[in-house]
């Protein structure tokens, strides 16, 4: 049998269709017009989804001591993951984190070199 909702053929035993998840109810076992369904290439439950840029840009920021850049550009990335059902809500996670630390690392390393040129003056 068929999808009614994205044509996929299905055992005919199923409760539900492997590739979308819609129930599967008394649906005849002809086929859907192929005409009005999208052709199905993936395996089921696989879908062709892009990265997010803001996520891996934000994730890789950090790494080149620009901390400050790569928070927001992971935060707006996170974000576009859950609004545009993207990938790479983990690096722009890890990205927030990252972008975090180096904030804090370059912080603290402002203020002992300070402390260390203000020790190192003539009296």
């Amino acid at each position: 049998m068929y999808c009614s909702n994205c044509g996929a053929q299905i055992d005919d035993q199923s409760r539900f269709c492997d590739l979308c998840g819609t129930p599967v109810g008394d649906q005849t076992s002809a086929p859907v017009d192929s005409a009005s369904q999208p052709e199905v290439q993936l395996e089921a439950g696989q879908e062709k989804q892009r990265y997010s840029g803001f996520c891996i840009a934000g994730f890789i920021m950090p790494f080149l001591f620009f901390g400050a850049i790569g928070l927001p550009l992971s935060i707006i990335g996170v974000f576009d993951c859950k609004k545009n059902n993207k990938r790479g809500k983990g690096f722009g996670i890890a990205g927030i984190i990252l972008s975090i630390l180096n904030i804090v690392e370059v912080i603290v390393t402002a203020i002992l070199l300070y402390f260390f040129a203000l020790g190192m003056r003539p009296h």
